[in-house]
């Protein structure tokens, strides 16, 4: 959508962004592949092939991660010219016009989604390499060595942000949903007016106040 909008409709966005897509695109599929045959391998009950699928799973999701940064980064330095239009096509309005409020809101949605998620992703890894001391559900008061007590310290407060990370989930849960109708209305006025296709006023003040209105949940939350 930048990039149709720097260049009027006639552009892309920059070669390494394009890959940065696709990266995204392979990682999902990876992941989503790793799971349908997780029950195949778990046959096999090979420690060998449960830290494989592990490492492949952790790689698939760097990719995604690192990618979906790098698309955001590209978005916010494209320029005419990195989309392959002549720049002075802007020179009248004084320069290319600002990332669009319906894109800036979906990186907002988009950023907050995968925060959530990536910590959800790190607390559950982390919970399969700690394991759960002895005098775990013991109030900290009667725990009298303090070695152990602070091993039921971590090991308690990594379960509650845990179970406040899956709650946070859901609320971040809408957001590809409001991406997606955000998207949807900067089209429709691409199409009304090709140019510069701003959504009305009160549009773009509620792509923001969806996005916030999320992120206040997911800060109440947590």
């Amino acid at each position: 959508m930048r990039a149709l909008q720097l260049t009027q409709g006639a552009g892309a966005p920059q070669e390494w962004v394009q890959l940065c897509m696709l990266i995204c695109a392979y990682a999902v599929m990876v992941q989503a592949v790793l799971i349908l045959l997780q029950p195949v391998f778990l046959l096999t009950n090979s420690t060998y092939v449960a830290v494989m699928l592990e490492t492949v799973e952790k790689l698939a999701m760097l990719g995604l991660y690192g990618a979906t940064i790098g698309v955001v980064v590209g978005i916010q330095q494209m320029t005419p010219e990195d989309c392959g239009a002549d720049p002075s096509i802007w020179d009248a309005e004084g320069g290319p016009p600002a990332v669009s409020p319906a894109v800036g809101a979906t990186i907002l949605l988009a950023s907050q989604f995968f925060a959530i998620y990536c910590g959800a992703k790190i607390l559950e890894t982390l919970e399969k390499f700690v394991e759960k001391p002895e005098d775990a559900n013991l109030p900290l008061a009667l725990i009298r060595d303090p070695v152990m007590k602070s091993r039921v310290l971590f090991y308690n407060t990594m379960i509650t942000w845990k179970a406040t990370v899956e709650t946070a989930k859901a609320t971040v849960g809408m957001a590809p949903q409001l991406a997606i109708l955000f998207i949807a209305c900067r089209m429709r006025a691409l199409q009304l007016d090709p140019k510069t296709g701003n959504p009305p006023v009160e549009a773009q003040y509620a792509f923001y106040a969806c996005s916030f209105a999320i992120l206040g949940q997911c800060i109440l939350i947590l």
